[in-house]
């Protein structure tokens, strides 16, 4: 009975320390969906802005188009002649490059911007997926700590059933 008890007593403790070691990892599912919670949150508010800086771009990138187009149509020889002087046809003409200039940075930007977005929306949905292992993760650690629980249960039924029987 000695070494029943010893045996009995090392199961305990074994089914203990197994739900000991669960609890912990529980817990660090729990701060790791907190984090992975806060990360896709930050991802969001940043995916926002970067869609409110390409809306932006884009109505900028348009208003620059549409007047390119109105200064663009006529040929530079005819843009000096139909200026007063000289100054104002080559400023004119300044403004034109200008604007055409503004015109290739915004549509460059515009590009970094979506390559920005494609890139968050990836990272966003990497830590959605990592949330949702995290998830089942910890609904099977707590599904087994329930399992060890009984099992603990079990084997003090039986120490108490074979305590009976001895003392019989």
């Amino acid at each position: 009975t000695a070494q029943s008890k010893n045996s009995l007593t090392k199961e305990l403790k074994t089914i203990d320390y197994n739900i000991s070691q669960l609890n912990l990892s529980i817990r660090a599912n729990k701060l790791t969906l907190e984090k992975l919670e806060l990360e896709i949150n930050s991802l969001g508010t940043n995916i926002l802005s970067i869609e409110e800086n390409v809306d932006a771009k884009k109505s900028t990138i348009g208003k620059l188009f549409v007047e390119l187009q109105q200064k663009d149509r006529e040929n530079l020889l005819i843009l000096f002649l139909r200026n007063k002087s000289l100054a104002e046809g080559v400023a004119e003409a300044q403004s034109i490059f200008s604007i055409n200039r503004d015109l290739e940075l915004g549509v460059a930007e515009l590009r970094n911007l979506q390559v920005e977005l494609s890139s968050r929306l990836a990272e966003e949905k990497g830590k959605k997926r990592e949330k949702q292992v995290e998830t089942a993760n910890l609904s099977n650690r707590q599904s087994i700590v329930l399992d060890q629980k009984g099992e603990k249960q079990r084997v003090l039924e039986q120490t108490k059933n074979q305590e009976k029987i001895y003392q019989q």
